[in-house]
């Protein structure tokens, strides 16, 4: 997920990519800096948390606000400091983001191979193609077993890609 941001967000090479994430590992003094806690991706930006100051380390040194990072940072779950869920957003927002968003798709790399899912593991995708298929949100909750809310967010989260 952090990869492919950097690619899209950043127009990165692989080579460039590996760079950076060798510069990363070295500042942050860890094996995988791209999951770790104290690195934040934002647009353009790469930022590392140090003493309660994210720094902006494109360009090197430039200091950021950290609350208009809080409705993203809130998104994730950490164990022993490396991400491990990503709550992604599945609404368009003109400003920043809402916090309150519900937490219902997750992204996880050890479950459904770090695909989009909700519930125990229903692949989101699955159920856009289903519903792009012309299968109602309560045929698809109860063919899931599952509230029709995270259904809704399964295909809300796939338009808001296509947007």
């Amino acid at each position: 997920h952090v990869l492919r941001g950097l690619r899209r967000k950043k127009d990165l090479t692989l080579p460039g990519i590996r760079k950076i994430v060798s510069l990363l590992g070295d500042e942050l003094g860890v094996e995988r800096p791209l999951a770790h806690r104290d690195l934040r991706l934002y647009g353009a930006r790469i930022l590392v948390e140090r003493g309660g100051v994210l720094v902006d380390l494109v360009p090197l040194g430039q200091l950021v606000i950290p609350e208009v990072f809080e409705a993203h940072l809130e998104r994730i779950d950490f164990e022993h400091d490396i991400a491990v869920t990503l709550y992604p957003f599945t609404r368009v927002h003109e400003g920043l983001p809402q916090p309150t968003e519900p937490k219902i798709v997750r992204i996880d790399p050890r479950v459904a191979y770090g695909r989009p899912f909700i519930g125990d593991a229903i692949r989101t995708e699955v159920i856009s193609s289903r519903f792009g298929a012309g299968e109602t949100i309560p045929e698809l909750a109860e063919d899931y077993g599952c509230p029709q809310e995270q259904i809704e967010e399964a295909v809300r989260y796939h338009h808001k890609e296509a947007a």
